[in-house]
């Protein structure tokens, strides 16, 4: 197998016009509304493949810890479609449509700094460089849930942190089609609903592209 999957996202000068943007898919076009709105603020390649967009300002409060400068947003290289299925084998179920799409562009993804996160499928090519890049692990997740006694149809694929407690998941209800939010770590009741994880990022980014200006600096407290 090869070392990794470099990310390449679909070349600026071959990016439809901006009415044929929703022909894309829904993670091309979710990187499109994220590379359009915030390149502006430099745009890197990592030597393992992740693509990073949009650097900020984060304001830590203390004298001793400065202001310092990070990426809002990082896509990492895709699955290969062997590690797709071997992530549906491990969790005995045949990924829906959106989320094949989604891993097979991108393996997880951090968005909005840390704010709003897609875990990825750790793998023998991946840990070498997770805790460096901010790639979670899809199949921890979903199994420190289970222990906690979440039913097995739903399943964990992310969190969304604005305005809540900090260990908001978000997990898809595989009985409904539905997406939802927790509460917490110990209450799985849905905090809010999506019909789907396209709507789900497409609110998300509405919402939190009003919390940082053009410089990078947030403008709103969550």
């Amino acid at each position: 197998m090869e070392e990794f999957k470099e990310f390449k996202p679909l070349p600026e000068e071959c990016w439809p016009e901006p009415h044929e943007v929703f022909k894309l898919k829904w993670p091309h076009r979710f990187f499109h509304r994220i590379y359009t709105n915030h390149y502006h603020r430099g745009i890197r390649l990592s030597p393992f493949g992740d693509f990073m967009i949009g650097t900020y300002i984060s304001e830590t409060g203390f004298e001793s810890y400065p202001a310092s400068e990070y990426w809002m947003h990082n896509f990492f290289p895709p699955l290969m479609e062997e590690e797709l299925e071997a992530m549906e084998a491990h969790f005995g179920f045949e990924l829906p449509r959106p989320f094949r799409e989604w891993f097979s562009f991108s393996n997880g993804g951090t968005f909005y700094a840390n704010t709003l996160n897609f875990y990825g499928w750790m793998n023998e090519r991946f840990s070498r460089f997770a805790v460096g890049t901010g790639l979670w692990s899809i199949r921890k997740l979903n199994t420190s849930m289970h222990l906690r006694g979440t039913p097995e149809h739903l399943w964990f694929f992310g969190n969304y942190t604005l305005r809540y407690e900090t260990h908001n998941y978000l997990y898809l209800d595989r009985q409904t089609g539905l997406v939802h939010q927790t509460v917490n770590e110990d209450d799985w009741t849905p905090r809010g609903t999506w019909e789907s994880v396209e709507a789900l990022f497409e609110e998300a980014a509405d919402n939190l592209d009003t919390y940082w200006n053009e410089r990078g600096v947030r403008v709103k407290p969550y």
